[in-house]
């Protein structure tokens, strides 16, 4: 869903998983035991995403390579 302002831009669940790859129905799980991205909740069926809270999502998600000796 795109709006006049480019800041508003909102993805639906589909665009969302594609660009983190991973399955819509992964995204579904996330929602419900809130461990996934932020969303907004527009209708009871209507899901969107704004890119930049997926982009803060998988920043803080990276992790640094541990080395076992």
């Amino acid at each position: 869903m795109s709006v006049s302002n480019p800041d508003l831009t909102l993805l639906k669940q589909r665009e969302a998983s594609k660009i983190i790859g991973v399955s819509p129905r992964t995204m579904e799980l996330w929602r419900r035991r809130g461990t996934g991205p932020r969303f907004a909740q527009l209708t009871r069926r209507s899901i969107r995403y704004d890119p930049a809270d997926l982009r803060d999502w998988l920043e803080s998600s990276k992790r640094n390579p541990t080395v076992e000796e």
